[in-house]
């Protein structure tokens, strides 16, 4: 009777364990949205607060990079949706 309680106990306490174990595993989850925009030149995604930008009538355009801001600049109504 007493191998049946400690089979018993084991299985339930090591059931208990691995819940616990998976809730420790779980991500917590990012609530802060990045702000995403799109290079006008290259249509890479950028994320706003870490790429080079350049005013341009008023509006912010963003780059992936020097030479896509450098190719913009030299002539803008190109890449700019009207």
């Amino acid at each position: 009777m007493k191998k049946v309680l400690f089979i018993v106990a084991f299985a339930a306490l090591s059931q208990f364990t691995k819940a616990q174990s998976v809730k420790q595993h779980i991500l917590p989850t990012d609530t802060t949205k990045q702000a995403i925009e799109i290079d006008p030149v290259c249509k890479m995604k950028t994320k706003t607060e870490k790429t080079i930008n350049f005013i341009y009538g008023k509006k912010t355009y963003y780059f992936c990079s020097e030479s896509c801001k450098k190719t913009f600049s030299a002539a803008p109504e190109k890449y700019i949706k009207k």
